[in-house]
């Protein structure tokens, strides 16, 4: 059964707490659209409030009480309660699973919530568990609950606006300290996609296992290019390049061959990956070209029907 919430009514925004994120699990603001639509048409779902000897203390809407004081509304509409309960909370919490408003490390961070602050049992984290759909693993094991709430801000950022999956994060996890310390660099730095991210993140993991290291990959050179994509594939194909080396060897050769064909006027299409056993190779004639010296030497008949085709422009 749903808790009964008191009717809103208006609260005064330099009384809220703005600065205790005890419940703050949603993803952070990706743009100006919340402000945009608080600007238009003001709140449309008041906040949860939690009385606090005279000041309030968030429980949902940290978003909009933010996207309020941007737009600098004096008052914000919001429910005010004496107390919040394991199963109130979960209920507030569903509805955010349902909007999509958590992220990974949002679904952790209520774990966390519901252990220290409710002091929940596991029939209580179990259930929690289901609602906002967590590995089974995360709710039994708190250490890994805790690795990723500890992960540094910026790298939990991006994993939760980037809804990145829990393999991903669990390939995170596995990684050495100053390796994550270089992963939030890089998205801090590039926002980098996140099929690119999965990619270096599980290359990373397979480089330590070969070498016992990730000294190499630390110590990559920076692309320090204006265009974010630009220093983003700069990354990817360094790292690329320390876990398969001999694809990198061959993949150079391919392209300065191909290199040296292009100033012929032969162009390559080379087997992405080297797989397969066939490339496909082209030219350019013109009309008033002589045939017999085209770059690859077609034979009479192609080059009878390559004439007429030409004579046609």
């Amino acid at each position: 059964m749903h808790a009964e919430l008191p009717q809103p009514v208006d609260i005064p925004l330099n009384q809220i707490d703005i600065e205790d994120t005890t419940f703050k699990v949603s993803r952070p603001m990706q743009d100006d659209s919340l402000q945009k639509s608080i600007s238009m048409s003001g709140m449309l779902e008041p906040v949860l409030l939690l009385s606090n000897k005279g000041k309030y203390r968030i429980v949902f809407g940290h978003n909009r009480i933010e996207a309020a004081g941007i737009c600098k509304q004096k008052v914000v509409p919001a429910r005010v309660i004496g107390q919040v309960t394991p199963q109130s909370y979960m209920e507030g919490v569903a509805k955010k699973v349902y909007h999509d408003e958590l992220g990974p490390c949002g679904k952790c961070r209520v774990l966390n919530i519901l252990r220290f602050v409710f002091n929940a049992d596991n029939q209580q984290m179990q259930n929690a568990g289901n609602v906002i759909n967590v590995p089974g693993i995360f709710v039994r094991n708190f250490e890994y609950v805790d690795t990723v709430t500890g992960l540094p801000g910026e790298l939990r950022d991006y994993l939760d606006v980037k809804n990145a999956g829990f393999r991903i994060i669990t390939g995170l996890m596995a990684l050495p300290q100053p390796a994550i310390t270089f992963l939030s660099e890089i998205v801090q730095n590039t926002q980098m996609r996140l099929n690119y991210f999965r990619d270096i993140v599980s290359m990373m993991d397979d480089i330590l296992r070969r070498d016992g290291s990730l000294d190499e990959v630390l110590a990559v050179d920076r692309d320090d290019s204006d265009d974010r994509r630009v220093r983003e594939e700069s990354l990817y194909r360094a790292v690329r390049n320390i876990r398969y080396p001999r694809y990198t060897e061959m993949k150079n050769r391919v392209d300065e061959i191909a290199t040296m064909l292009r100033q012929k006027g032969v162009t390559v299409k080379f087997p992405p990956y080297f797989e397969g056993d066939a490339c496909t190779v082209s030219f350019v004639v013109k009309k008033g070209d002589d045939l017999s010296r085209a770059a690859l030497q077609p034979d009479d008949e192609v080059a009878e029907l390559l004439g007429k085709m030409l004579d046609l422009l």
